[in-house]
């Protein structure tokens, strides 16, 4: 598999993965326990990735899920997720609620993310187009690793 280069186009950084999902897997999975509360959770997130590329991470809970992006976020900016060319879902922390649930329902026909935050100290956007590949897969595996 073959990364393309980043290119920086009126302060906009777009880094592009294309990987064959076929060939290898681009997501992988973490399970914590909290040593105060025992609960456990799942975090999901490109095997890949700096805190200047950005990227996504899910954070899998028995309270539910939350979608985040990853990168040194500028204080008090929003972040965006975007499913192939559907609009794009903005949120400060995490995507969660109503908008976990129609980023689950856009990824189940999706074919890549791009995800959005501004970095620190620019606040400029930073891009990061990912593929979906086994994403729901690894959602559904972390549901069932903490129960």
């Amino acid at each position: 598999t073959a990364r393309s280069k980043s290119e920086c186009i009126a302060s906009v950084e777009e880094r592009s993965d294309n990987p064959d999902c076929g060939a290898a897997t681009f997501w992988q999975f973490r399970i914590r326990e909290d040593p105060m509360t025992d609960e456990k959770s799942c975090y999901i997130s490109p095997i890949t990735h700096s805190r200047t590329e950005g990227g996504l991470a899910v954070l899998v809970k028995s309270s539910g899920l939350g979608f985040t992006t990853l990168g040194d976020q500028y204080p008090g900016t929003l972040s965006k997720i975007r499913i192939d060319r559907n609009a794009p879902i903005s949120f400060e922390g995490f995507a969660s609620g109503a908008n976990a649930k129609s980023l689950i329902s856009q990824l189940s026909n999706g074919q890549t993310v791009v995800t959005e935050y501004r970095d620190w100290p620019y606040n400029l956007a930073r891009h990061r187009k990912l593929p979906i590949c086994d994403l729901l897969q690894k959602i559904e595996t972390c549901k069932q690793s903490i129960k």
